[in-house]
């Protein structure tokens, strides 16, 4: 028989999905009065449990996880019992079979240092104990006739624990895969020397890939690969490039390849050194050529630059003297022209006009100060300040870029320039799922108070429906980080989320 009702249950049970009190009342048509009242019950029927029969207790919780989260959060009872009756209880519940750990804690108020000093004192591991309660458990349902998922969802455990435990004792047997036969082999080899892909194979033989490929293997063939086009290489034409010292990105327009391309024949050919120590004579200048050059450049900076395209330039190759300064002056050149007729021209844009690497132009744009044309910037009123204590708050900086209404960037320099390293975290990071972002979590909190299903939010931000139902099971550990950072930000927010 159940400790507690099943309406009480059900209350609890939407407690745990992050509903308060008039929500839960709306959703069972009952008034906010009703619903205090039965909790007030639950509390007082589970405190006289963990004074009158606590083995009873731990049971009925780890029967309903659920109860564990309400117990810890809600019942707020200091310890009453003295260290003999606490170990005794401890005793007792593991005698009975009691095999999950928090129901144990929670059963009769213990802490973490509290089971680890009865480990030390007693030199009996807890654990072990509990493991051997679950398996006996598992191993009971079993005898009864109850399925391998019955019995999982019984005691809140995986199938595959389940099954691995049941294997473990021979109760059942493991799943064995049929053996591969040498006809099946001949078929392989038969396929394969069709051109069939494994895949195909797969497909015709219902045999999976790694089997194919493994029984292929053993018999001395191969599975059939893309064909690839290689390029035929002159080499000694690309032999006398090397040789001329010339840089890998004209060697690669020259041959029609990549730069990696050419670099990896270096490593092949055994010619990476000569090739550096040719490049390196080029690179040296004569004494006399370095002397003019520095009377150039001080002359040079005298004479003032008749436009503002040019004093950028000279700027950057006196900063940088080996820079090429048409170049230089073309990109400067074309941001000016193109800011004076009102264009909006991108980074990328501008390097294809230019004949300019990418990474050149970005990085003359960052030496001068300026921001790309093509997007529209404003200060953020927001100061430094607010978004370094957000960010000590763990929350990373996409998602405070987010709460500010700024571009990630914006806020990483920001921080930057303040001297400030943030070390950020997400809420949850699962195996196979998307993160759970605070940015994420907002979104989702919002999505469900203006009345969406989860699977239409799921939907809607192209994430799994288990992301989505966490993030609403955790909306009261979640949501107050959101608040607070919000309130920071803009003071009336009571929402976990953005609002006009």
């Amino acid at each position: 028989m159940s400790l507690l009702e099943e309406r009480v249950l059900k209350i609890i049970e939407l407690w745990n999905s992050g509903k308060d009190t008039p929500e839960i009342a709306a959703e069972l048509q009952l008034e906010p009065s009703e619903i205090r009242r039965d909790e007030l019950i639950a509390k007082e029927k589970i405190m006289r449990a963990r004074l009158e029969s606590p083995v009873e207790l731990m049971q009925e919780l780890q029967r309903r996880p659920a109860l564990i989260r309400y117990v810890r959060e809600k019942i707020e009872e200091p310890l009453i019992f003295t260290r003999e009756k606490r170990y005794e209880l401890i005793q007792t519940a593991l005698d009975n079979g009691v095999y999950n750990l928090d129901a144990l804690q929670e059963g009769i108020n213990l802490s973490k240092s509290t089971l680890y000093k009865y480990k030390c004192e007693t030199g009996i591991d807890i654990t072990q104990i509990l493991h051997n309660n679950l398996l006996a458990r598992i191993l009971e349902l079993k005898i009864g006739g109850m399925d391998i998922e019955d019995i999982a969802e019984e005691t809140h455990t995986g199938t595959k624990t389940v099954k691995r435990y049941l294997v473990e004792k021979g109760i059942i047997k493991a799943r064995r895969f049929k053996r591969v036969s040498a006809e099946e082999d001949l078929e392989f080899l038969m396929l394969a020397k069709k051109g069939k892909s494994p895949s195909q194979i797969e497909e015709i033989t219902k045999r999976s890939q790694p089997t194919i490929r493994k029984h292929l293997e053993k018999i001395g063939a191969r599975p059939p690969h893309k064909k690839r086009h290689w390029k035929l290489v002159d080499k000694e034409k690309r032999n006398s490039l090397i040789i001329q010292g010339l840089p890998l990105e004209e060697i690669a327009d020259l041959e029609g390849v990549s730069k990696q391309a050419i670099d990896q024949y270096l490593s092949r050919s055994g010619q990476r050194n000569a090739w550096k120590q040719k490049r390196y004579e080029l690179t040296q200048r004569n004494p006399a050529i370095k002397e003019f050059l520095t009377v150039l450049y001080s002359r040079t900076r005298q004479i003032p630059p008749t436009d503002w395209a040019l004093a950028r330039t000279q700027e950057y190759i006196w900063a940088h003297k080996r820079s090429p300064i048409d170049k230089t002056y073309k990109v400067y050149a074309e941001y000016r022209q193109a800011k004076d007729k009102g264009e909006k021209p991108s980074y990328r844009q501008i390097a294809k006009k230019t004949g300019c690497h990418l990474m050149y132009v970005m990085d003359l744009f960052h030496f001068a100060g300026l921001k790309p044309l093509c997007r529209e910037y404003h200060e953020s009123e927001i100061p430094t300040k607010t978004m370094m204590k957000i960010s000590r708050m763990g929350i990373t900086i996409p998602d405070i870029a987010y709460f500010c209404g700024m571009s990630d960037n914006g806020v990483k320099l920001r921080l930057y320039e303040a001297g400030f390293r943030p070390k950020p975290r997400d809420v949850k990071t699962s195996t196979g799922m998307r993160k759970l972002t605070y940015r994420l979590a907002s979104e989702i909190y919002e999505a469900k108070d203006l009345k969406f299903s989860d699977d239409d939010i799921s939907e809607l931000l192209d994430i799994d429906r288990k992301v989505v139902e966490y993030a609403i099971r955790k909306k009261r550990e979640i949501a107050p980080t959101i608040t607070d950072a919000l309130r920071l930000i803009y003071p009336k927010c009571k929402k976990p989320y953005k609002s006009k």
